[in-house]
């Protein structure tokens, strides 16, 4: 089943954060954990299913303050993106996140839509599909699992 133009058309309305925000808190109720959702729609509301070598492909060319804020609006995702930055980049985002502030959500969203801009580049120069991208064992909680 394909995923709904309509609700396409809804998720788009949204900024890059409320979408991630929504989109985790309904997939879980959906079918499959909303497996149709992760497949059919360009968003990083699921980063943390992605298969390792496209969440490196995003990481690399990110900045700081970027990482920081899926960091800290997918904070699963935090070992990871450290694992896979650069040395400097990985310093940085650690001493933030020592420091603990609170980001505007105006800054923390805009950061967001910059993050998801530059995987929609790298998705639509790669003509990446996103069926290519999720690891189906995680989207759907090891209930596809090979």
């Amino acid at each position: 089943m394909l995923f709904r133009s309509r609700t396409v058309e809804v998720l788009s309305s949204l900024n890059s954060l409320e979408e991630i925000n929504i989109l985790r808190q309904i997939a879980p109720q959906l079918p499959e954990s909303g497996a149709a959702v992760k497949q059919q729609y360009s968003t990083l509301a699921f980063i943390d299913e992605w298969k390792t070598d496209y969440v490196k492909k995003l990481v690399q060319v990110s900045t700081s303050d970027e990482l920081l804020a899926l960091i800290k609006v997918v904070p699963s995702m935090q070992d990871k993106v450290l694992d896979l930055c650069s040395a400097k980049v990985k310093m940085i985002v650690e001493d933030d996140l020592k420091l603990g502030k609170n980001s505007d959500l105006s800054v923390l969203s805009n950061k967001i839509t910059s993050l998801k801009s530059k995987w929609n580049r790298i998705a639509a120069s790669e003509n990446l599909a996103m069926t290519k991208v999720i690891d189906l064992s995680l989207a759907t909680g090891g209930k596809n699992a090979a």
